[in-house]
């Protein structure tokens, strides 16, 4: 059991983003990049403007004043946006405040900013509350002791039913340019990995050639990412996130990677007509 404090701030976002990351805003932080982390800035920017949320984007994006917040994003170079990546996906690590509070911004953390998350300065333990309200009169020691024991017994119980439940058998597995649902107990000679349903439908290694839409004609978002080997080959995927085999994080299609190694056409053995 521990006070509020920066510590715990960090361990409950990365709590609450466990939950968001497979809702609706999956497509940018499931497996969040620095690109897709400033576009959901741009798409929530209109939704999420509390006066606490002006503050957290005030401090981290740097405006002249709050109606530059827009153009503060778009122009902001994406590499700023690398620690958010690296605390949502490892965890570990201890970004500056203005960058963790754009975090609770992002997966939309209460309280915030963390001025507010430690102006009641309760007692908790991580991920449970266990004493409510600074200053609050607790009454009756041995009707709390019991309160206690009836609630851990409680736990005891749900984990035990937890247990006992059946556990999921499906995974999936890379197949040269798509992942297959397999059985998790399944052994067929290549990394086994938990089943995403997201992944399993949308993520895919593709050909590209000139006539390929490359991005959004409305929003302009990338619709391609790419890696480059060690050979200095380049593949494209339908979808962002880590590469299935050396689990590099894909880059956003450029302009410049199109020009220099997007074939105009792919030529195929059945593409031409005797």
């Amino acid at each position: 059991m521990v006070k509020r404090s920066k510590a715990t701030y960090r361990k409950e976002i990365l709590k609450k983003y466990q939950l968001e990351k497979s809702g609706d805003l999956s497509p940018y932080l499931y497996e969040p990049t620095p690109g897709s982390i400033k576009e959901v800035c741009e798409l929530l920017i209109n939704e999420r403007r509390s006066n606490s949320d002006i503050i957290i984007l005030k401090n981290f994006f740097k405006p002249k004043n709050v109606d530059d917040i827009h153009s503060s994003i778009a122009k902001i170079d994406i590499d700023k946006f690398r620690p958010i990546v690296t605390f949502l996906r490892e965890g570990r690590t201890n970004p500056r405040l203005p960058t963790l509070e754009l975090a609770s911004w992002l997966v939309d953390f209460e309280p915030r900013p963390f001025s507010n998350y430690i102006k009641t300065n309760v007692e908790i333990e991580i991920g449970k509350k266990i004493i409510t309200g600074e200053g609050e009169n607790q009454k009756g020691d041995n009707k709390n002791g019991w309160k206690m024991i009836i609630g851990f017994s409680v736990l005891f119980l749900a984990g035990v039913l937890f247990y006992n439940l059946p556990k999921t058998t499906e995974c999936m597995v890379w197949t040269k340019s798509h992942y297959k649902k397999v059985a998790c107990e399944k052994k067929v000679g290549l990394e086994v990995e938990p089943l995403d349903p997201v992944k399993l439908e949308n993520f895919r290694k593709i050909e590209v050639n000139m006539a390929t839409p490359f991005f959004d004609e409305v929003t302009h978002r990338p619709l391609i990412w790419y890696n480059k080997t060690k050979e200095g080959e380049i593949e494209f995927f339908s979808a962002p996130g880590l590469h299935p085999i050396t689990k590099k994080t894909l880059d956003e299609i450029t302009p410049y990677i199109i020009e220099k190694y997007v074939p105009e056409h792919i030529y195929k053995a059945d593409s031409f007509v005797n």
